[in-house]
């Protein structure tokens, strides 16, 4: 269901027609619309397409994640995704899940550690 309604707010947001996007992806109309329902989920491949054409993650598109955007070398999360990355997922640390207040240590840690690394920076004229 999280597919569906995602895929249509982005298809929607392109101003395209389910028509059109049906084209895109080499489907009738009538897939597009039980994508967006729930009724059906495109494979793997369709997936991976939709997010190449609408510049997000499979994740995202698929309810796993949150944060819309893959991260990748050229792309620079804001503060808040890289919160949001942290408290959304199963995180393990020596094979056990990460509860709530380990979580918010790692966004503290990571926050004192970009601090240091800013002045270390500045310090050197970078």
């Amino acid at each position: 269901m999280i597919f569906g309604k995602r895929f249509k707010e982005l298809r929607e947001e392109k101003g395209l027609r389910q028509e059109d996007v049906g084209k895109i992806f080499h489907v009738g109309k009538s897939a597009v619309s039980q994508w967006e329902a729930g009724i059906r989920t495109p494979d793997p491949n369709t997936i991976k397409s939709i997010a190449i054409f609408f510049g997000c993650s499979m994740d995202y598109l698929m309810g796993i994640s949150n944060i819309r955007h893959p991260i990748q070398y050229e792309y620079q999360p804001t503060h808040k995704e890289v919160e949001d990355v942290i408290r959304e997922n199963n995180i393990m640390f020596n094979g056990a899940p990460l509860d709530d207040d380990d979580k918010q240590d790692v966004i503290e840690f990571i926050k004192i550690a970009l601090k240091a690394i800013h002045k270390i920076n500045r310090e050197r004229g970078n």
